[in-house]
């Protein structure tokens, strides 16, 4: 037997479009992630998403096996980053072991919780995989603090969507040092 699978759509959005035909080839790409899962896999989706719903009926899977992330039992409790990240039936999950800043952070982090408990991790081994978890460069990586002043590099946000999602999970005032090229 085989184990159990994962896989999931974080969001779909209109970035990398010189490498498709169009916007709905990107997207259709996207959600071929899902071939691959078995019955007993879960789907994993973003309730905020405008595709999940559609995402979700044609996907055809039942509630033990599809989850939407944002809602009922997946959810970031709180405004701005959120104090604890619920899963399921877990205790929940206080927001502080995550150290990486951004409501988009939380969520990313409820996806990989509901990915790592349908994967047969407990919670205590979920705890320990937000605490020590460090980010990767340049994703809203902790710079320094001066002056009172905390600053962040967010290189890796080379698209409008990325960069809007970084800055939405803050909640103190902010400067936004941006340039490149648009695509």
């Amino acid at each position: 037997a085989h184990p159990s699978r994962v896989a999931m759509l974080l969001n779909v959005s209109p970035d990398h479009l010189d490498r498709y035909a169009s916007y709905e080839d990107y997207a259709e790409t996207k959600l071929r992630v899902f071939d691959g899962l078995t019955d007993d896999g879960l789907a994993l989706l973003d309730a905020e998403d405008p595709r999940t719903t559609a995402t979700a009926e044609r996907l055809g899977r039942n509630a033990d096996t599809l989850a939407q992330v944002g809602h009922r039992g997946l959810h970031i409790e709180g405004d701005g980053p959120g104090v604890a990240l619920h899963v399921g039936d877990d205790p929940a999950y206080a927001r502080a072991l995550l150290r990486l800043p951004g409501r988009h952070n939380a969520k990313n982090a409820l996806f990989a919780l509901a990915a790592a408990r349908h994967l047969g991790l407990d919670p205590s081994q979920c705890a320990h995989g937000l605490e020590s978890f460090e980010g990767l460069p340049h994703r809203m990586a902790f710079v320094r603090e001066l002056a009172g002043v905390r600053y962040y590099n967010d290189s890796k946000a080379t698209n409008v969507a990325s960069a809007l999602a970084s800055l939405g999970g803050l909640c103190e005032p902010l400067v936004l040092i941006a340039g490149g090229r648009a695509k």
